[in-house]
């Protein structure tokens, strides 16, 4: 009798981000210290930009503070393919990269490691890993209270930054992480890595997975956080679901 010869063929689903349409479209992540004026962080995405977003400013992810709308701590596109990282103050703490950090129409790792301090030496940002040039860096001082204030991804909270684009696999850990750390997240390509990297100064965790292909993200806690600490989001005007072809699943 001839061995029969089986094939099996195992189709992976595609991870999904969320598209934001550099209008209005925002999540709402509630008023938990997730971002804090004077506390370390990292902060990790995975974006890719049609343009440089609203204003030339689209944000990644903000936290207002009291002072204004329009202040806070910051991640975002600057004009000219650069990244800012900013922390509002009497002086505000600010540093940008270089020209060209990132391109419009790739997907693109980006990070920001601060250590809470208002040196501007102490904010490193990566693409894809590596640390560019800047083209500024500006010591803060008396840094803002962002206490009480919400976090929103994908917008400023006057909605006058939207981003353009997606944005995907978007966490936050209360810690500088290590070099190798970083490396990590930008080169594993694998959907929820964030969750094997100090768990215990994990802060939130967005996949931004939960909707498909063209379908529109809406529902009060529909953006789950999925780092244990119940950071959920609630998408505003119209947000969708979209493929997004740069990380594969584990499952």
């Amino acid at each position: 009798m001839k061995p029969v010869l089986t094939i099996f063929f195992v189709f992976a689903s595609i991870p999904f981000g969320v598209e934001f349409d550099g209008s209005n479209d925002y999540i709402d992540c509630g008023t938990a210290d997730i971002l804090q004026e004077n506390q370390p962080l990292t902060i990790s995405s995975w974006i890719y930009a049609e343009t440089q977003g609203e204003g030339g400013l689209g944000r990644i992810i903000n936290r207002r503070d009291a002072t204004s709308s329009a202040n806070g701590i910051t991640f975002c596109y600057n004009v000219s393919g650069r990244f800012q990282f900013r922390v509002s103050g009497s002086t505000n703490l600010d540093r940008i990269t270089g020209n060209n950090a990132v391109t419009t129409g790739e997907w693109h790792h980006v990070l920001v490691a601060w250590d809470g301090s208002t040196t501007a030496t102490n904010v490193h940002i990566y693409v894809d890993g590596i640390q560019p040039s800047y083209v500024i860096s500006q010591n803060g001082s008396s840094l803002n209270d962002t206490q009480g204030q919400s976090t929103i991804i994908g917008d400023r909270h006057d909605h006058t930054r939207s981003w353009d684009g997606q944005i995907s696999e978007l966490a936050i850990w209360r810690a500088v992480l290590t070099p190798t750390e970083i490396a990590l997240l930008a080169k594993s390509r694998v959907k929820g890595i964030p969750l094997q990297i100090q768990p215990s100064n994990l802060k939130a965790y967005w996949p931004l997975d939960e909707f498909a292909d063209g379908e529109t993200a809406s529902g009060a806690g529909s953006i789950k956080d999925l780092s244990g600490n119940g950071n959920h989001g609630t998408p505003s005007n119209g947000p969708l679901g979209r493929p997004e072809f740069v990380l594969s699943r584990p499952w």
